[in-house]
């Protein structure tokens, strides 16, 4: 197995339960220079990762199928793996220009990367 389809594999086996989970299982397995890449990218260029790392999350982590990870986001009213995924990065981008949250908020997110999307990136507190 090369490096990169075991260090997949090791994420898909992080199984997180929620979104703060989620974020720290990427904490773990991405390279500095992956959080410092997804950090650098504008608000509105967040929604270019579905494909990649959200399709990778939705496909890996139950999103599609069931598993803990898409009951916690069911359980918010979020019934889509497309939104779950995006609530998701979005979480994880807020956070990474030091934005505070309960990061298992679901509506908190919304409306922060919302505000993020207009130039209004909250400060961290």
């Amino acid at each position: 197995m090369n490096a990169a389809a075991a260090k997949s594999k090791a994420m898909a086996a992080c199984q997180p339960r929620d979104i703060q989970q989620a974020m720290a299982c990427l904490d773990t397995h991405w390279s500095e220079k992956t959080k410092t890449e997804f950090a650098a990218l504008a608000a509105g260029d967040v929604i270019r990762t579905h494909i990649g790392i959200g399709m990778w999350i939705r496909n890996n982590w139950g999103l599609w199928q069931g598993g803990a990870l898409h009951d916690f986001f069911t359980r918010q009213d979020v019934e889509h793996p497309d939104d779950m995924s995006v609530l998701l990065l979005n979480a994880y981008w807020l956070r990474s220009h030091g934005c505070k949250a309960d990061w298992n908020d679901t509506a908190a997110i919304s409306t922060a990367f919302s505000l993020a999307m207009r130039g209004r990136v909250c400060t961290a507190s």
